[in-house]
């Protein structure tokens, strides 16, 4: 696997140097009986850890219809989650950066979906599947595709996953809600969309 350029692997470098001195300072911190550190010191671990490996997680949420699958789409380059005027996500589908796919890849524990016009239909029959049997909670599907908006220096050697989740308020969201905040502190990021319009 190629590593990012030179300038890229510099500030990671950077970046590692710098959550090392925060494990040290934890440590010490730990050392005097800090009580409000709570898992601080596991969730650098797992940064440091991550940036080594170079993968990051990125969790989307936003509340009804403010854009999230559009949003996601934007950065794939492609419709592959379906939109519309109604609420469309039910079930959480990670996307996973990968090159290799560019028609897309489609996983959804019994098979695999190919090409854009495939997916985007399978995951709507999902989304339809679990509003209307209300069975969402163990539905996760699993999209591989190059993400073309990635800077290019992210484009090879990094391993980014973004997850696309029913917001607050949409179907299903009572059903995952204790899913999601499990998966939300599995996240390096997680990124809330605004609607500006409202």
């Amino acid at each position: 696997m190629d590593r990012p350029d030179s300038s890229f692997s510099a500030r990671l470098e950077q970046l590692s140097s710098a959550l090392n001195q925060l494990h040290k300072t934890l440590d010490e911190a730990h050392e005097l009986g800090e009580v409000l550190l709570g898992d601080s010191r596991e969730r650098v671990d797992k940064l440091s850890r991550e940036l080594r490996d170079g993968s990051f997680k990125v969790i989307i949420t936003a509340t009804v219809k403010a854009g999230k699958s559009t949003f996601l789409n934007s950065l794939l380059g492609a419709p592959f989650l379906p939109t519309g005027s109604i609420p469309e996500t039910a079930v959480v589908v990670r996307i996973i950066h990968d090159p290799t796919h560019p028609a897309g890849l489609l996983e959804d524990g019994q098979g695999s979906i190919q090409g854009l016009a495939s997916i985007r239909e399978h995951i709507a029959q999902r989304n339809t599947k679990a509003r209307t049997e209300q069975d969402m909670s163990a539905i996760t599907l699993v999209l591989r595709a190059p993400l073309a908006m990635l800077p290019r220096e992210l484009q090879q050697g990094v391993q980014v996953e973004l997850w696309d989740s029913p917001g607050a308020g949409e179907a299903g969201w009572s059903t995952l809600k204790d899913d999601l905040r499990g998966t939300l502190q599995k996240a390096d990021v997680v990124l809330y969309l605004l609607d500006g319009s409202r």
